[in-house]
């Protein structure tokens, strides 16, 4: 193992072109992804120009995907606002559009470069360990949950997730110039999704029912949306403060506004909390470590008296209305069946507490558990938990609450360490630093979020989240680069550009 002028790791490998059996195996698993893409369209009903079109759209991406790896990725990653979500007639399962048929291309063609001798990253062994406890313990519930098949389905739209954030995150981001490449890939289209969105808006009364439909079809409801807004804000952010011209912080400066005012008008409370939680991260990191720290605390004091200004000028407001609705409990229904899906996970726990009732059974599970009926956006047979910690309890039990507690606790001493180093390296490692926190304060804010929502299999969250992480990874393995090479980790070099991603 060595480490190159980027401070990236790769592995020694063989050199030469690939054998003949590797180059058949790829050229078979073309074949067969674009085969079974043909038949999936004709099973959709997906005929004549429309059809032709969507499969010449797949090989383009199959040709792109093999020539730079990279590019398909962060194609992937600026895809994911704009996908909709399809049905599979006689089936009942849906899949995402054309995120998900896209990364289960990318991911084979991967793991086919390595069994070519390419040189990839890969993360720290601890990080590793602690990733494979959260993919197999939902494997190992399929053994005795009431419906194996669903259950090994979800479990393995984790690992597609989780594989295509992390090992394939790790070898397209090479440097900060990707790491800016990756935050506009984030940035831009979720300020076009923020514009889809408010126009949309912009034409109802401003009351849930109308904003839990503005984003549809490609937000099937405003949770998603607003979870999805709160990873790219932070990105928008990085793209305002590494931008060198000021056409170009105007406009990223723009695009963070409209994010911003995406995740506002969302009516959304849990990712306003993550929001606040987001940025308290980022004010206590800077009055913890800059020298402007008297300035910084009274600018979060003047932002948080704003807040509660507009809200006592306009208490009937819808915003306000929505704002103060955080700490109904007793009339608020949708807070009501929140606390139903609680206690159902709850009681689910206690039944089963070693395992649970298995990964992503929840709602199979939850008409024998639930203690009052109501009727709201969130009683639906298909809703989950409405927490992500008390989801992981109810579906894995124990078991897979020490496999997430390890790995949180893992990815948070991964970003304690990423930021102590990084301020170690002078104007070398301000970008890196910046992006560490910018990444961990996204994280916070859909922890924050999960408190109170919860999206299982969706590329909306899981996307941004597994990426996330992987970046993570990136700029700690960056951070870790030999100090001769710290100046080319900071601006990627030449050199950088020639090992394959």
């Amino acid at each position: 193992m060595m480490h190159d002028s980027n401070g990236t790791v790769d592995f020694p490998v063989a050199g030469g072109p690939p054998p003949l059996t590797t180059r058949v195996m790829r050229a078979l698993l073309v074949a067969g992804i674009l085969a079974a893409e043909g038949v999936i369209l004709l099973a959709l009903g997906f005929q004549g120009p429309l059809s032709a079109g969507l499969i010449l759209g797949g090989i383009f991406f199959v040709v792109l995907a093999l020539a730079t790896p990279a590019v398909a990725w962060l194609a992937i990653v600026a895809a994911v606002p704009f996908s909709i979500e399809i049905l599979l007639p006689g089936v009942g399962a849906a899949f995402q559009a054309p995120t998900e048929p896209m990364i289960l291309m990318l991911v084979p063609l991967w793991g086919i470069g390595l069994m070519q001798g390419a040189a990839r990253k890969w993360p720290p062994r601890n990080f590793v360990i602690a990733l494979l406890g959260i993919t197999i313990v939902p494997y190992l519930t399929c053994v005795y949950t009431a419906k194996p098949a669903e259950t090994f389905k979800v479990a393995s739209n984790l690992v597609m997730y989780a594989a295509f954030g992390i090992f394939l995150g790790c070898s397209a981001l090479k440097n900060v110039r990707d790491l800016k490449k990756f935050a506009a890939a984030f940035a831009i289209p979720a300020a076009l999704a923020s514009i889809y969105y408010l126009f949309n808006l912009s034409r109802t009364s401003l009351y849930i029912h109308d904003v839990n439909a503005a984003g549809r079809p490609i937000f099937n409801e405003h949770g998603t949306f607003a979870a999805y807004l709160c990873f790219a804000f932070p990105m928008a952010v990085i793209c305002v403060l590494w931008s060198e011209r000021r056409g170009g912080r105007l406009w990223y400066g723009l695009t963070a506004g409209l994010i911003f005012a995406g995740i506002v008008f969302s009516l959304t409370r849990a990712a306003w909390l993550g929001f606040l939680g987001m940025a308290g991260v980022v004010t206590i990191y800077f009055l913890s470590h800059s020298r402007n720290a008297r300035a910084w605390g009274a600018g979060a004091l003047v932002g948080v008296a704003l807040v509660a200004a507009l809200i006592a000028a306009a208490p009937e407001s819808p915003i306000a209305v929505h704002v103060l609705s955080i700490a109904d409990t007793k009339s608020n229904v949708s807070n009501l069946e929140r606390f139903n899906r609680w206690m159902a996970a709850i009681d689910m726990f206690v039944d089963r507490p070693l395992g649970g009732v298995g990964y992503g059974a929840y709602k199979y599970n939850f008409g024998d558990y639930q203690r009052i009926g109501l009727s709201t956006t969130e009683s639906g047979p298909g809703a989950g938990a409405h927490s992500l910690y008390l989801s992981i309890l109810a579906e894995t039990g124990l078991a897979g609450a020490a496999v997430n507690i390890a790995f949180a606790v893992t990815l948070f001493l991964l970003v304690k360490a990423t930021l102590k180093r990084a301020s170690r390296m002078g104007e070398h490692g301000r970008r890196l630093e910046q992006m560490t926190l910018a990444l961990g304060a996204g994280v916070v804010a859909f922890a924050i979020h999960g408190i109170f929502n919860y999206y299982h299999s969706t590329d909306k969250v899981n996307v941004p989240f597994w990426t996330f992480v992987g970046a993570l990874v990136v700029c700690a393995e960056l951070t870790r680069a030999p100090e001769r090479g710290s100046a080319d980790a900071g601006e990627g070099s030449e050199s950088s550009g020639r090992h394959a991603s």
